[in-house]
């Protein structure tokens, strides 16, 4: 059985990734340790951990991400809501699927894909 531990994005700034996660989805940090030329730091959320990386490495920035990651949510207009109150809009969305899922699409600092879905 596999378990979803962390989604690990590269970052070009760290304290604005930080305070990011931080402000819009309580995240809190957990970890934080150095690996060769990069700083590491894990965010914990409810059910699953974002791993921010940061290369200390001058003049390298991480390539236009490509992560896109869900979170599930009782209550997705709520959700919606609570994020625009805190200055965060969906970049698509919402949309009712024919499945029956119901999602809407944020961007962050570093182009991921934050999907929101009940």
């Amino acid at each position: 059985m596999y378990v979803l531990h962390h989604i690990g994005i590269e970052v070009q700034h760290l304290q604005n990734s930080l305070q990011f996660y931080q402000h819009f989805f309580d995240a809190k940090i957990g970890e934080k340790f150095l690996m060769d030329d990069e700083e590491i730091v894990f965010l914990e959320l409810d059910s699953f951990v974002i791993e921010l990386i940061h290369s200390k490495q001058t003049g390298k920035k991480p390539q236009t991400s490509t992560v896109h990651f869900a979170l599930k949510v009782p209550n997705l207009m709520e959700e919606i809501a609570a994020l625009t109150k805190k200055g965060f809009t969906a970049s698509d969305g919402p949309y009712h699927l024919s499945n029956g899922l119901k999602v809407v699409y944020y961007e962050g600092l570093d182009h991921e894909v934050i999907e929101l879905m009940e």
